[in-house]
Formats: C-alpha cells, structure tokens, sequence
C-alpha cells in the first residue's frame, strides 16, 4: 500500500467502469492509486468523521487491462513509459499476479535469481514496460528498451530513445503488438523505428563490443 495523506485524499470515479480510486499524487511522476471498495470507504469515514466523501471524475489518469491476466492497472496519461499502478483487487488477481511471477522465475533462471526478481517483472509486463519471448525478456521504458536473453548472454542488445519516440513507439504498439514476430531480435524493432520515424541510438553491450559487431 502506497501513502496517503488526509489532506490529499481524493475519490475519482472513472466514467466507463463506475469504479472509484484513492489517488495521492507526490509530485513528477509520483502518484499511488487503490481501487476504493465498500470496506475502505466506510473506514476512511469513519476515520475523518464524515458521512460521505467527495468524488470527482477521473481526469489525467487511464484505467488499462493487461491482456494475459486481466490485471488492472492506472497509469497517468503521458507516463505510459514511466510507471503505473498495478491494481489487485481481488484474489483471482493475485492469484494470477503470482502466477505471473513464478513463470518469469521458472522460465528464465539465467536472467532471475529470486521470486522477488519474478515479482518486479511481473509487474512491469502488466504495466507494459516488459514483453516474454521464448529466448529471454524485453524491457521498454521512456528512455529506451533492451533485450536481455537467458540462453545466449551475447544476443543481449539495447538502444536509447526520446520521450516522443517512446510516445510513437507506444501509439504504434497499441495497434500492431499482436502482429509481431522474432520480438527478440533487434532487427525486427528497428523496422518498426523506421516505419514510425522515430530517431534513436543504439547502444553497444559489453558482449557486443566484445565480439566486434551489434546483435541484429
């Protein structure tokens, strides 16, 4: 649970779902999010002596659904690349939440050496800041993304990027994700960067230095 101060509680209602949140907002994103349920709001009123709580549309935030779990997640519009809040807001999603996480621990032994590991990367594929390939992982974030692979440490690869490139990168993948094949390789994304138009620099892994010439 994230920190809320009372002075900063305030109830927003999304408009397609009904749902409520408790969202603090700390600044540049900084934020923490909960799904407020009959339990917390009858125990917020009673906390602050009130027979009601003020509710205000949901604005500047978007309720997202992870598409292999149905997981739930807030994120602030502009910051897809950032972060986000993974909502759980039942044991179904916890349940599937761990489950996530102990594929990741399973599946690449070589890249995660603890369930806490496989708990970070869970969370940051239901956020969409992380992409399973047979091989190994993808990371993608504002700054760049990298391919980190479990087998063969020597394909790994990585490249920087703008926030605009990020925003068209993610624009694009709302649209085509489904669509695309051997994720892993650097190849296939540097088709994508050229279609979108975006500009961004690769750069050299130690393996790749190493062996004198970039991952494709």
């Amino acid at each position: 649970m994230g920190a809320f101060s009372y002075s900063d509680i305030k109830i927003r209602q999304d408009e397609t779902t009904g749902k409520q949140f408790l969202i603090s907002e700390h600044g540049t994103m900084s934020y923490d999010a909960l799904v407020l349920d009959d339990e917390l709001k009858d125990a917020l009123q009673n906390v602050m002596d009130k027979d009601s709580l003020d509710v205000e549309t949901l604005q500047g935030f978007t309720l997202n659904t992870h598409s292999g779990t149905g997981i739930q997640y807030l994120v602030k519009d502009g910051e897809e690349g950032r972060g986000g809040k993974v909502l759980l807001q039942n044991e179904a999603d916890r349940k599937r939440y761990e489950e996530l996480a102990e594929m990741y621990f399973d599946k690449y032994p070589n890249l995660i050496e603890s369930r806490e590991e496989g708990f970070i990367w869970a969370d940051l594929e239901i956020r969409g800041m992380a992409k399973r390939t047979d091989q190994g992982i993808i990371s993608i974030g504002a700054d760049g993304m990298s391919y980190s692979d479990n087998e063969n440490y020597k394909n790994n690869w990585s490249v920087w990027f703008s926030g605009s490139m990020y925003e068209k990168l993610y624009e694009w993948l709302q649209n085509n994700k489904d669509s695309m094949e051997e994720i892993h390789k650097f190849s296939t994304w540097q088709k994508v960067f050229d279609e979108i138009g975006g500009t961004y620099e690769r750069v050299w892994s130690k393996e790749e230095l190493d062996q004198g010439y970039l991952n494709n």
